[in-house]
């Protein structure tokens, strides 16, 4: 055995016995902590050198996976320690052969964290009460995989007695939860005691022990029932006393001694500050029986709250609307009526139209449309409209209207439209267009003037920089080879190696004009990069060099990857960022790919026109295989329909 094994087996064995000091030390205890937490950095320090496929990384990754959820349920951690937790324990479950004892406490200590994720949204009396009455819903499904879990572990092989006794105990609990949690129309309040009764059977039979060989207790529901306050309102309570000092010298006193100081003053409570903006907009969001005038009253109170938001005047103008019909549209003779005060709130917010989201301007020109001739939103756009005549940019869509560049008006389209040419987007769209999907019209308007580099400036390829994407590898040989072949390779690539694919490296090289990512993508859309490391959403967002041309980013084909990292891409200085919508087998995104680089690269279009270019290519039923590549995609086609709408639509272009 080597030196290398040596410490290896050390460092697992250092990590065992940390372990055990923590339990000793009693789990969630003060005591506990630091020998928790250098548990953690020690297997780290072990996991980060276990190659994929060897089966003692199943194993760490469990211990490890364990680890971090008691820290995050036991000691109330960071919610980073359970996302890790997840895909520690994910990991661990799925390696080849675990070992029962492992794999039954990845279980319980999995479906634990499922169990917290799904009562996370209970964290407040508003968010349960928004629940109960349907407004805000809950995804069931961590519930229905942590009772699979640990039904899995109650039914199965015998452990311990102790481990089977704790898994049936948390499957009432989860099931208990389950019941309460999808009622038809959000929480099912009737369940809420036998959730509450579960629990509480749980922790007298944990008896401070926690659930079989996971110690952590559970959420208690009980804290976030709405207390029922007694005694009278505070409208009408007794009013304080003036906070006035004794002064014995303007007291008579009739026998006796002076008193030296008199009795202490009563408390006065602390002045209620005026409700915010936010506030205001919370309680009218979730009032569903306020009358009309109610209603105008407290959306003009949020317009007019600390920090108030364009969207409390389109609020109020609904509101002045739905008033003005409630009076039978007779309007008012002592002033302005309703209308006409609904028109001024959108005027007033007009110039912020171009910032808004797809929802709140379609909501903006609905309100319009409902006061002809009085409001007048068009102006908000003349500067985009100009900017996309000088880009070539035809349409900007919204849902059921969209912005003509040549007219500067914005015209309603039908939800089912078709568009061809060159348009921009802030919602979905349908046909053969080259599509720029953008988050608003001033992120349209900033990415034009941005400009982009040559793709062949400075083009970099992360590929498989922890030995687990095998297909990225062979993507980055074959794609350098033919089109880049200055490229910086950072990572496993074969040929022409820069770098191993670590986040300074990389973050190094966020100012390219081709960025191809070929790495893995956590649940929080941070790139998975070598060894144990990662580059986060934030820090990829961090801004470089103002006034600087953005280059094209190209992402795996993982749609988490395009909802995750497009806009701190974006954000970071890229003009162009081009995912997957939907999951595409690597097989066939290899091939997307070459088709892909050979629009930018060979023909020379702009990453929209290279997308819609590979569309249709895909939808051809008479294309032609890739020259170059002929034997990989027959072997692809033999299995996989490229035209499939699955697999044809997927291919999206973020920005320019």
């Amino acid at each position: 055995m080597t030196a290398d094994n040596e410490d290896l087996r050390s460092l697992i064995e250092r990590g065992a016995e940390l372990t055990s000091g923590y339990l000793r030390a009693g789990p969630g205890s003060t005591a506990g902590r630091p020998l928790l937490d250098e548990a953690i950095t020690v297997l780290e320090r072990a996991y980060g050198r276990i190659e994929p496929g060897e089966t003692v990384r199943g194993q760490v990754a469990g211990q490890m996976g364990w680890l971090y959820g008691v820290r995050h349920l036991a000691h109330g951690g960071d919610p980073k320690d359970r996302t890790t937790a997840m895909h520690l324990l994910d990991e661990s479950l799925l390696s080849p052969n675990p070992t029962p004892v492992l794999a039954a406490a990845s279980k319980i200590i999995l479906g634990q964290l499922l169990l917290a994720g799904a009562t996370a949204a209970m964290s407040s009396p508003d968010a349960m009460m928004r629940m109960m009455r349907g407004g805000s819903q809950i995804d069931v499904s961590a519930a229905d995989r942590a009772i699979i879990l640990f039904r899995e572990v109650a039914d199965g092989p015998p452990i311990s007695a102790e481990t089977t006794s704790s898994a049936r105990a948390m499957l009432t609990v989860a099931e208990a939860l389950r019941g309460m949690l999808g009622g038809p129309g959000g929480m099912d309040l009737s369940k809420l005691g036998q959730a509450l009764t579960a629990m509480q059977t749980l922790q007298q039979q944990m008896g401070g022990r926690g659930a079989g060989p996971v110690p952590p207790p559970m959420p208690d529901l009980s804290r976030l029932i709405p207390q029922q306050t007694a005694g009278p309102s505070p409208a009408y309570a007794e009013r304080p006393e003036p906070d006035v000092r004794f002064d014995p010298g303007l007291v008579a006193v009739v026998a006796g001694p002076i008193p030296g100081d008199g009795p202490p003053p009563r408390p006065r409570p602390a002045p209620i500050p005026a409700p915010s903006a936010a506030e205001l907009r919370t309680h009218l969001e979730s009032q569903d029986s306020l009358t009309v005038d109610d209603r105008v009253a407290l959306a003009a109170a949020a317009a007019e709250a600390p920090g108030s938001q364009p969207t409390d005047h389109l609020a109020l103008a609904a509101a002045l609307i739905a008033r003005h019909h409630a009076d039978g549209a007779g309007g008012w003779t002592d002033g302005p009526d309703d209308l006409q005060t609904a028109a001024d709130r959108l005027d007033r917010i007009a110039p912020d139209l171009p910032d808004m989201t797809a929802e709140e301007v379609a909501r903006a020109l609905h309100i319009a449309a409902q006061l002809p001739g009085q409001a007048h939103l068009e102006q908000a756009f003349a500067e985009v409209a100009t900017v996309m005549r000088e880009a070539g940019i035809a349409t900007l869509v919204y849902p059921g209207a969209a912005l003509d560049a040549a007219t500067g008006r914005l015209e309603p389209v039908s939800a089912d439209a078709r568009w061809s040419g060159r348009i921009a987007a802030v919602t979905p769209v349908r046909g053969d267009a080259a599509i720029s999907h953008v988050r608003s019209a001033a992120q349209l308007v900033a990415l034009i003037r941005r400009g982009r580099r040559p793709i062949t400036e400075k083009a970099v390829f992360v590929a498989n920089p922890r030995g687990d994407r095998e297909t990225a590898t062979m993507d980055a040989l074959r794609l350098r080879r033919a089109f880049h072949p200055q490229s910086t390779g950072l990572g496993r690539t074969v040929e022409q190696h820069h770098g191993d694919g670590t986040p300074d490296e990389v973050k190094a090289c966020l100012n390219a004009g081709l960025l191809h990512l070929g790495c893995g993508i956590t649940g929080t859309g941070a790139l998975e990069l070598v060894g144990h490391t990662t580059l986060t959403p934030a820090e990829i967002a961090e801004p470089s060099t103002p006034d600087t041309p953005g280059g094209v980013a190209i992402l795996p084909p993982d749609p988490a990857a395009l909802t995750l990292l497009a806009d701190a891409l974006l954000n970071r200085g890229f003009s162009a960022v081009i995912g997957f919508a939907v999951p595409v087998p690597d097989r066939l995104a290899s091939v997307i790919y070459w088709m892909l680089h050979t629009a930018l690269v060979d023909d020379g279009a702009s990453p929209a026109e290279a997308v819609a270019a590979v569309r249709a290519w895909l939808q051809d039923p008479h294309r032609e295989p890739p020259e170059l590549l002929s034997t990989e995609y027959r072997a692809v086609t033999e299995t996989i329909d490229p035209a499939a709408p699955a697999y044809a639509d997927a291919l999206t272009c973020r920005g320019l």
